[in-house]
């Protein structure tokens, strides 16, 4: 399956791992049989706080900043990643920021093919464990 990726980036700077490359290597690890329901087209937007606040209060009514919003359109995927929250994330889980940055890259196209977290623990169970393996978090590291 081909996906088409841009990369949009509204931060000063972005380690050069987290490239196109970096993100297929996430994306080709969907299930097969999420590729007929995923979009074809993903569009990773990395912004800061500020940006992420605005977005997270006028989508969801959230007066703060998140670490990862996804939305849809047709066959258009795009997956908004607070970096400074990533960073935080990191930092508080005592991980590398490489692989916070694949958990969140693997959740927001997670959401794209209509899993949801809040809708119930059972799917939030499901998608988790998905979440994981895109991100090789169950395997060698990228």
């Amino acid at each position: 399956m081909m996906f088409e990726i841009s990369i949009s980036v509204t931060v000063k700077s972005l380690p050069k791992w987290l490239n196109k490359n970096f993100i297929t290597k996430i994306l080709v690890r969907l299930p097969k049989k999420y590729f007929k329901k995923s979009p074809k087209i993903f569009s990773f937007v990395f912004i800061g706080d500020h940006k992420m606040k605005k977005f997270n209060y006028t989508y969801r009514g959230k007066n703060y900043s998140t670490d990862v919003l996804s939305f849809r359109y047709e066959r258009i995927g795009e997956i908004l990643i607070c970096v400074p929250q990533a960073v935080r994330q990191a930092y508080i889980f005592n991980i590398p920021l490489k692989k916070e940055m694949a958990r969140l890259i693997a959740h927001g196209i997670l959401h794209t093919v209509g899993f949801d977290h809040e809708r119930s623990e059972k799917e939030a169970k499901k998608m988790f464990t998905l979440q994981d393996k895109m991100a090789g978090w169950d395997s060698a590291p990228f």
